[in-house]
């Protein structure tokens, strides 16, 4: 019986960690609410499934690694925004920035771009940027805020906003330059 007990423990972290990471709900204040109503289940999480949602992006005000703070609305006032939420612990949420650093790269003259980490400590954002020579605007927030608004019961977390902000699109996970691409489209149009 205990050895069923652990194989079944065994299987459940490998499908939660293998679509994203988990947030630490006493350090982030996470809540089971969803701006977006996205389901955050592993199976949704693999297939990087896209919730569609008119729902108004919650306004929250964020700080630069620039040390300038900023309301997230100023970000979408004269493009669509896509937004990431990620942790530099989480291994789904680095894998995957390098990726949304190049369709900043190419995309960005159309599409404003915002990498919101939700790390502890701001520092450990900034460490990971600077090594992986990331040009996007990075930012960090209040993590209970955050949690808050957006549901961020797991990460990586991408949204895209349009210029009136409501949030166009939602998926929870880690995903692919072709499926980043693709979740960019509807701001593209």
């Amino acid at each position: 019986m205990k050895k069923r007990m652990v194989l079944i423990s065994m299987a459940l972290g490998t499908l939660l960690l293998a679509g994203g990471c988990g947030t630490d709900s006493a350090s982030s204040g996470s809540s089971q609410s969803s701006a977006a109503g996205a389901s955050s289940s592993p199976a949704a999480t693999q297939a990087a499934a896209v919730e569609k949602s008119s729902s108004l992006a919650p306004d929250v005000r964020l700080k630069g690694l620039d040390g300038q703070e900023r309301m997230l609305s100023d970000l979408y006032k004269d493009k669509p925004l896509y937004v990431n939420f990620w942790a530099s612990w989480c291994p789904p949420c680095v894998k995957e920035l390098p990726h949304i650093e190049g369709l900043y790269q190419k995309y960005g003259d159309r599409v404003a771009f915002a990498a919101v980490s939700v790390d502890e400590h701001s520092e450990d954002a900034q460490a990971l940027a600077q090594k992986s020579g990331l040009t996007l605007p990075v930012y960090t927030g209040n993590n209970a805020e955050l949690s808050r608004n957006y549901g961020l019961d797991a990460i990586p977390v991408s949204l895209l906003i349009g210029r009136d902000g409501k949030i166009l699109a939602k998926t929870v996970g880690g995903m692919t330059e072709k499926q980043l691409e693709a979740f960019l489209q509807p701001a593209l149009k």
